[in-house]
């Protein structure tokens, strides 16, 4: 970038000066996430690509996981979370996904996943 200066008398100067810019990884944003409901004995998915955003990587590239849950069970496979219980189980259970790009940048969300039991 090249400035220049010019005083009343009509003098002029010029100087060029460099600039660099530094890209930063900016980590995913994570939505808040919905509540999960599904009947024991089956699953339910939940369509991941429309919970997050990555300015800087695609979404092909983002890693996902899940913590705190003991009885739910969760699977990411084609773009998708999907919640399983363990065979039997009935009840709540609050979980947290969590989101990471390539360069480490992360995001996290709270979900509640209920299962109800089958009917007779």
């Amino acid at each position: 970038m090249t400035f220049t200066v010019k005083d009343k008398a009509g003098v002029s100067v010029s100087a060029t000066v460099l600039v660099t810019v530094t890209s930063v990884n900016d980590p995913p944003v994570l939505k808040a996430l919905p509540e999960i409901s599904f009947v024991a004995g089956g699953s339910k998915r939940l369509a991941l690509q429309r919970t997050v955003t990555d300015v800087d990587h695609p979404f092909a590239d983002l890693i996902w996981s899940a913590t705190g849950n003991v009885n739910v069970r969760v699977t990411f496979e084609g773009g998708e979370a999907v919640f399983g219980a363990i065979e039997g189980w009935t009840g709540s259970e609050a979980l947290e996904l969590t989101v990471r790009d390539p360069e480490g940048g992360n995001a996290a969300a709270s979900l509640r996943v209920t299962v109800v039991p089958a009917e007779e």
